[in-house]
């Protein structure tokens, strides 16, 4: 897109190249990925979450096919079973998604909780993540990343 956009800057006036400049930038930060980091000792690689996601515990045969997962059956987008404290994070805890451009939380009536900086989510509430962050769903913590890659950019090695 930025080569498109030199290539027809001696069409456009100053003022137009910049107003299609600074939407460019906008979209592009708008459909960054969100990053997140597992809490030691989960032997997980960060997660990077490209479009909604639930994030929660698999338990086969749990999911499948019950009217609480019909827009998403099978596992979960985000299988925390494995981290340190797992089995406190309900097999549906919480929906990550975006809005207005934001990544968001919402909880999911999960049994333990969701917690954003120390401060309870209640069911079904929404709230806005930021980089450094700290999401709790029940006792497992994961850090919200800073993502300074383009979009489709893989995650550097950590």
């Amino acid at each position: 897109m930025d080569a498109l956009l030199r290539s027809t800057e001696a069409v456009l006036t100053r003022g137009q190249f910049a107003a299609i400049a600074k939407l460019a930038g906008a979209l592009r930060q708008r459909h960054r990925p969100l990053r997140l980091r597992a809490p030691d000792g989960a032997g997980e690689p960060d997660w990077q979450i490209e479009a909604d996601s639930l994030i929660g515990r698999y338990v086969p045969g749990r999911l499948e096919n019950t009217e609480a997962n019909a827009h998403a059956p099978g596992p979960v987008d985000v299988d925390l079973a494995a981290c340190p404290d797992g089995a406190t994070v309900s097999a549906l805890h919480a929906r990550l998604l975006r809005r207005d451009g934001l990544w968001c939380v919402r909880d999911l009536d999960s049994k333990n909780g969701t917690a954003l900086n120390d401060n309870a989510l209640a069911p079904g509430e929404v709230r806005a993540l930021a980089p450094g962050d700290r999401l709790c769903l029940g006792l497992v913590c994961l850090t919200v990343l800073p993502d300074d890659r383009t979009p489709g950019e893989a995650p550097h090695a950590a």
